[in-house]
């Protein structure tokens, strides 16, 4: 009986084994099955790198494209062509393959053996030559300037890595490679990234947007070798000797003014770069569009001080600078030294609004006297503040502001007089950024997306201008 009993529970355990793997068959099958339905998709997205916040939602918007992402990170190269190849198999017209690849990786998986990594990269050269009408794009990583820093005996090898996998695909008609890794505003900001490797969700859709639907950052083997040799010069340098910004972890800065100042509230805004690089609390109180010059129905510099003075009777809570207000007013600590700096004049210029009235100075409706009545009532409402009055920045709209835009108007160089005559008549700072941030016509490309408002490394090189500034005259104020 108990020899019965043993042969019954043992063929039992057999037979829940069989089902039990025909089963797991059938779901990994059907698991595989529902990976790859890939019809009502145009192409797949998939990586071996943090990725986590470009979403399929940004090609539908941007691109006119439905792509299904891999949302698992692949830990070999291998696993990731294994998967692209399963993709183009189950759908032979696949308009596009994304790639976020890591170079190092594949050196690494190949044993940092020349011959194996060069069949590595032709593998994946094949697939491309096999699906002529499939475009592939490939972002290469963008670690932070720490991680790099972090790797002395190795960087520059991993460097020369990625120069070759650019050299070794280049000539592939239907790819296309982006690389920022050597962007100053990208890898010295911190807060731009979540890991070493991953950016925000701000970032990462600016780099979503630059580099596959402007085509930035694209790569070929000679780009991509200047790229590198200037990464590995700046890598060299901060190992030696680190840069270091002025401690403003004492103060807390509110940025008054336009676009230039306003039109981002990301980590790479103005804002965010000075207080990310000098440990600053920082207010953006900008919004674009805004004028010091009152115009009607418009809010404008005396607006937001309106805002400042009667926090309970303002009428600009729909408007984008609210919440910098808000913000502003529910900080936790009076114990910061306040500064207010005060940045507008492009829009006036553009609008033709008059600079000065000689018989009626403080008239709100001229630059010079919003600028002078908004400065001097926030002197009143914050007695123990520093203020900085800023020079409008340069733009090459209307013959680099050369032209008059109205007949009671002035040219750029008219407001940036005013706005000097104001800080000296009101004993205030002013930082005259129109030559401090040297950006003129022969640089504007680096520095200006379209004539006026800043490119991304812009906003830094502005930031850190600002920085070195407060550094400096901020420490005269305290003594």
């Amino acid at each position: 009986m108990k020899k019965k009993c043993k042969w019954i529970i043992g063929s039992s355990i057999i037979v829940l084994l069989v089902l039990g793997l025909v089963c797991f068959g059938i779901y990994s099958s059907t698991k595989t099955e529902d990976r790859f339905d890939l019809r009502e998709y145009e192409g797949v997205f998939c990586a071996m790198y943090d990725m986590d916040n470009i979403s399929e939602e940004y090609f539908v918007t941007y691109r006119g494209l439905k792509i299904k992402k891999e949302s698992s990170l692949f830990h070999t190269g291998q696993q990731l062509l294994d998967y692209v190849n399963r993709a183009l198999d189950a759908k032979a017209d696949l308009k596009a393959v994304y790639l976020g690849l890591e170079p190092v990786m594949l050196w690494q998986e190949a044993g940092a053996d020349s011959e194996k990594w060069q069949k590595k990269i032709a593998e994946l050269s094949d697939i491309m030559e096999q699906n002529p009408n499939t475009m592939f794009e490939i972002l290469l990583p963008f670690p932070q300037l720490t991680y790099w820093c972090n790797r002395e005996q190795t960087f520059k090898a991993e460097l020369d890595v990625y120069g070759s996998f650019v050299e070794c695909l280049e000539s592939a008609q239907n790819v296309k490679l982006y690389y920022l890794g050597d962007e100053e505003w990208l890898i010295c900001n911190e807060r731009h990234y979540t890991s070493d490797f991953g950016v925000n969700a701000d970032m990462a859709k600016h780099i979503f947007l630059s580099a596959f639907c402007d085509g930035n950052y694209q790569v070929n083997g000679d780009s991509i070798r200047n790229k590198l040799s200037c990464l590995s010069d700046k890598i060299a340098a901060e190992r030696v000797t680190p840069t270091q910004y002025p401690d403003l972890s004492g103060y807390s800065i509110v940025f008054i003014g336009d676009s230039i100042v306003g039109l981002d509230r990301s980590t790479a805004s103005i804002p965010q770069i000075v207080s990310t690089l000098s440990g600053a609390d920082t207010y953006n109180l900008a919004q674009g569009g805004l004028t010091a010059t009152k115009v009607e129905d418009r809010i404008s510099f005396l607006t937001i001080v309106d805002a400042l003075e009667k926090p309970d009777d303002t009428q600009i809570q729909e408007e984008e600078v609210w919440k910098g207000i808000q913000e502003f007013q529910q900080r936790e600590t009076n114990e910061n030294k306040l500064v207010f700096v005060i940045a507008f004049g492009l829009n006036d210029y553009f609008q033709g609004e008059r600079v000065k009235e000689s018989n009626n100075p403080l008239n709100p409706q001229t630059y010079y006297g919003a600028l002078r009545l908004g400065t001097e009532r926030l002197k009143a409402l914050y007695p123990d503040a520093e203020v900085v009055i800023m020079a409008p920045t340069y733009t090459n709209f209307y013959s680099h502001g050369n032209e008059y835009m109205s007949e009671q108007g002035g040219i750029l160089e008219d407001y940036r007089l005013a706005a000097k005559e104001v800080a000296d008549v009101e004993k205030v700072l002013f930082k005259n950024q129109y030559e401090d941030l040297k950006v003129f016509a022969e640089n504007e490309i680096l520095y200006l997306t379209d004539g006026c408002h800043l490119t991304q490394q812009g906003k830094f090189v502005y930031g850190i201008n600002m920085i070195e500034y407060l550094g400096e005259v901020l420490d005269d104020w305290e003594d």
